[in-house]
């Protein structure tokens, strides 16, 4: 999951200077994204249902990873989000660039 974390904040990092990836490594990173999510219901279920044999220690592991999760989680849906509204105001601006384009010819 650190991995997971560094490489989203990476990513918003270069996406907040202008760097949009490429639409391979967007798939990728909704993959990781799904996985992350599936991690995170588990951990939830484990916090509400904890295993007989879960010692305080554990539980309170358990419970500092599945916040960990969720932030990771919050922040790469807000990456792409993000990456969503880029997308779309740079295509209303080309569509209205080829507007004005088509008015002036």
């Amino acid at each position: 999951m650190s991995f997971l974390w560094k490489q989203f904040s990476e990513m918003c990092t270069d996406f907040m200077w202008g760097n949009i990836p490429d639409e391979r490594v967007l798939d990728q990173m909704m993959d990781d994204l799904r996985v992350l999510q599936a991690d995170i219901a588990v951990m939830e279920q484990a916090v509400r249902n904890p295993p007989p044999d879960m010692s305080p220690e554990q539980m309170s592991d358990l419970k500092d990873s599945l916040v960990k999760a969720k932030q990771c989680e919050r922040r790469a849906i807000k990456y792409f989000a993000d990456i969503r509204a880029q997308h779309y105001d740079l295509n209303r601006v080309q569509m209205q660039f080829s507007g004005e384009k088509k008015k002036n010819n």
